[in-house]
């Protein structure tokens, strides 16, 4: 790989010149390095000096998003680069050796060090913190062009349409039910690179959707993107969702991407995953996708909550008729939105107080539309036209 500026920490480019006093201050720079644009130069021909074994999972990891952090090398000394993130993945090969560790420089605080070397390049090391989930900030940096985390993805946008029917329901209850419930995004801003995007998935929490797009609120900072910011309000169309998550009792349902990561780790560091989390995952081949699922059978097809709820509404719709019309200033109706939660009794109910199949939303969408597109089959022969 050609390694240019693009591949190397922002703060590269700043030129404030924190980083020329860092590589000074560690006595590693040749007298002929005097400027930000000198340094640049020289850290980008230090990186052609890796050996080419670890310059692959170097080059994997710049492909998949990473950045360099420092490269510091030192007259008969060891050669060191710094990435910017936690590497992607976990690389193996015959001469490729992984070890963790501390960083010395920083003593008894030190963060947790994954690094890599080869018997073939003696002194040469490549390194990042060790912090796999990055759960100071519940982000998962993952590998989009991995197969089985593509099949994961496509997984997970999928059943999401179980995860939103369950925080449809979790809306109206009184007591709380669930501990926690995110969605992870892709999100994508041009590169200058035609083809080759910047992206970067991070979680949203306070999670709505309609039944086309999904929203909420951004909880990651970005480090790769800078067209959001940690907070922001946010949507996106199914198509970029790539994993949901929520919690109850401790247990985790969804998590298609998280069970890959899990997959690839030891014994120990699954159980430091775990931990963080503060949720009891499943084995990693395991995937929950609604509550109750291993003893009810039918609890796909329908939440009890809907079923229980039925008698209820149909009290309250036949006291106020006009409910089962109204629509909001989008064009929804409430058979619009228990269509696109799956709610077959509800719906049921709704139709029986003469709710209007045909309406349509402000986008012109009829609650089959949304049965249709989310595939809630049980629904479609109460929805088909008269």
């Amino acid at each position: 790989m050609e390694y240019t500026i693009t591949h190397l920490d922002p703060l590269f480019t700043a030129g404030n010149g924190k980083k020329l006093t860092q590589y000074r201050d560690a006595g590693c720079l040749p007298a002929t390095v005097t400027s930000d644009e000198s340094l640049i130069r020289h850290v980008l021909q230090q990186l052609t000096a890796l050996h080419p074994v670890l310059a692959a999972v170097l080059d994997a990891e710049l492909l998949a998003g990473n950045r360099v952090r420092s490269v510091f090398s030192w007259p008969e000394g060891p050669f060191c680069v710094s990435l910017l993130r936690p590497f992607k993945k976990r690389y193996k090969g015959a001469k490729l050796e992984r070890s963790l560790g501390k960083d010395p420089h920083y003593g008894p605080a030190s963060p947790a060090i994954e690094q890599y070397s080869s018997p073939l390049a003696p002194g040469q090391y490549l390194a990042a913190e060790k912090n796999d989930t990055r759960m100071s900030d519940n982000i998962f940096y993952t590998n989009g062009d991995s197969p089985v985390m593509l099949q994961a993805i496509a997984k997970a946008q999928e059943t999401f349409k179980y995860c939103w029917r369950e925080l449809s329901w979790e809306a109206r209850r009184i007591v709380p039910a669930l501990d926690l419930a995110y969605v992870k995004i892709a999100f994508v801003q041009p590169s200058g690179v035609p083809g080759k995007p910047k992206v970067e998935y991070m979680w949203v929490a306070d999670i709505g959707f309609d039944g086309d797009l999904i929203y909420g609120t951004l909880i990651n900072s970005p480090g790769i993107v800078n067209n959001v910011a940690k907070g922001d309000a946010v949507e996106a169309p199914l198509n970029q969702l790539c994993d949901w998550l929520f919690a109850s009792n401790d247990t985790p349902y969804g998590g298609f991407s998280i069970q890959v990561l899990r997959s690839e780790m030891d014994d120990e560091e699954r159980d430091a995953h775990d931990e963080a989390w503060g949720l009891d995952f499943a084995e990693p081949d395991t995937v929950f996708v609604v509550r109750d699922e291993e003893t009810d059978p039918a609890a796909q097809e329908e939440h009890p909550m809907s079923i229980n709820m039925k008698d209820s509404l149909r009290d309250f719709l036949q006291k106020n008729p006009a409910e089962a019309g109204k629509a909001d200033e989008e064009g929804f109706t409430m058979l619009h939105r228990e269509a696109i939660a799956g709610n077959r009794s509800t719906v049921e109910a709704l139709l029986q107080a003469g709710a209007d199949k045909s309406a349509r939303t402000r986008s012109g969408k009829t609650a089959l539309d949304f049965a249709r597109q989310l595939n809630w089959q049980h629904l479609l022969p109460l929805l088909q036209p008269a």
